[in-house]
């Protein structure tokens, strides 16, 4: 019997460790809005070359006037934005693209291409060189950041500042090194990544665009931001990562609610025996000393007990708002009529909508909170179950 409560408390233990590190993860992937959009293929007509019927030059064409018109419409879009969203930026995204190293080594990699006040809502750690400037993000530049383990795959040094890669015939400089750190939610082992202004006039297909804006608290902001965008460019993908790391916590929200109402009633318990025991102490004393002697004693220990019940009382409310808070950030879960079936039933299909559409895109962030949600979800319920065990077998004890 001691070594199953041994070996139960170390799996408890271990339960506990991973409801820690996925929490910590979960968190981490932050609290910002996103919207993606499949990108629009690139232009492959004349490239300008050609005469006019008048005579004129052609203008040249931009293989990605698409996503030009897209970020010039997107500004537009987001004049409204003052007072609920701090910044935003669009980003393009393609899951595999051949670079080349001046070695002539090549490398196919994940490609991202930032737009202005990308490092403001995605930070990163930045190993040797520099950073992209806001004039390059805003008006395009012919620089290239590496992550270190990229970096080493083309050159064979960590350190290739000033060296060059070619990306469809164009030839980007590298001014920066970045940490590897790639996570869950990164589909390859490596990533590089130039302004998205440098991508007008360049034959690159992008697999997807992406809307990420920083929202201010308790502004309302999402509801603006996904009305303005779905009038952007419909039949997107709406990812609220705060929304969604509420969800992937909920299993551990609803065990700490269960474990604190279990420790809040015991409390009461043993607060209660300890009442019924000084109403007893008193009524003795009261038959050997007056009253009046007794009054201060009973006065303290009086004073003690109500403010032990106004402590418990506060850890109720404390409890109550911890498991309700959840609604606040989803109020979509509550149907209009609680005792409709129908109501019921309506809000709860079109909760699923969102699970059963046919395509979904989904960033790195969105990924990660719905994996370490998955763990979070496993390891609370073996942690329930766990708990039971040890409960019910010191109760049988």
């Amino acid at each position: 019997m001691k070594k199953h409560r041994k070996w139960a408390w170390i799996a408890l233990a271990v339960c506990a460790a991973v409801l820690g590190w996925s929490a910590g993860e979960i968190h981490a992937a932050g609290g910002n809005l996103q919207y993606l959009i499949p990108a629009p293929p690139i232009e492959t007509g004349d490239s300008g070359q050609s005469a006019q019927a008048d005579g004129t030059q052609a203008e040249p064409v931009q293989p990605n006037a698409q996503t030009l018109a897209l970020w010039e419409s997107l500004q537009t879009a987001a004049e409204g934005w003052d007072g609920i969203i701090q910044s935003y930026t669009l980003s393009g995204i393609a899951e595999q693209i051949t670079l080349a190293g001046d070695t002539g080594e090549t490398v196919q990699t994940r490609f991202v291409a930032l737009g202005p006040d990308a490092f403001a809502l995605t930070p990163k750690y930045l190993l040797v060189g520099r950073l992209f400037y806001p004039e390059e993000l805003l008006n395009g530049s012919d620089g290239i950041l590496l992550d270190e383990e990229l970096a080493l795959a083309l050159f064979r040094v960590a350190e290739p500042v000033g060296r060059t890669v070619t990306i469809s015939d164009a030839e980007f400089t590298v001014i920066g090194v970045l940490r590897h750190t790639r996570q869950i939610g990164d589909s390859t082992d490596y990533t590089a990544y130039v302004s998205l202004a440098a991508l007008w006039n360049l034959p690159v297909q992008l697999d997807a665009l992406q809307v990420t804006a920083a929202p201010l608290p308790g502004a309302g902001a999402s509801a603006v931001f996904s009305a303005d965008l779905e009038i952007w460019q419909a039949g997107g993908t709406l990812i609220n990562l705060r929304k969604e790391e509420m969800g992937a916590l909920l299993p551990l929200r609803v065990l700490l609610f269960v474990c604190g109402g279990v420790l809040f009633f015991a409390v009461l318990r043993l607060w209660n025996r300890r009442s019924r025991s000084l109403i007893a102490d008193a009524r003795r004393r009261l038959d050997a000393e007056y009253a009046e002697k007794l009054m201060p004693r009973f006065s303290v220990y009086t004073l003690i007990q109500l403010l032990g019940y106004a402590l418990l009382a506060f850890a109720a409310v404390l409890l109550m708002n911890y498991i309700i808070a959840p609604v606040y950030t989803f109020p979509e879960w509550v149907p209009a009529v609680l005792v409709d079936w129908e109501d019921i039933q309506t809000t709860f299909w079109n909760l699923r909508q969102g699970a059963a559409s046919l395509r979904e895109l989904r960033s790195p962030e969105l990924i990660r909170i719905r994996y370490f949600g998955m763990l979070t979800g496993w390891c609370s319920a073996g942690a329930a179950v766990l708990l039971a065990s040890l409960w019910a077998r010191r109760r049988c004890n």
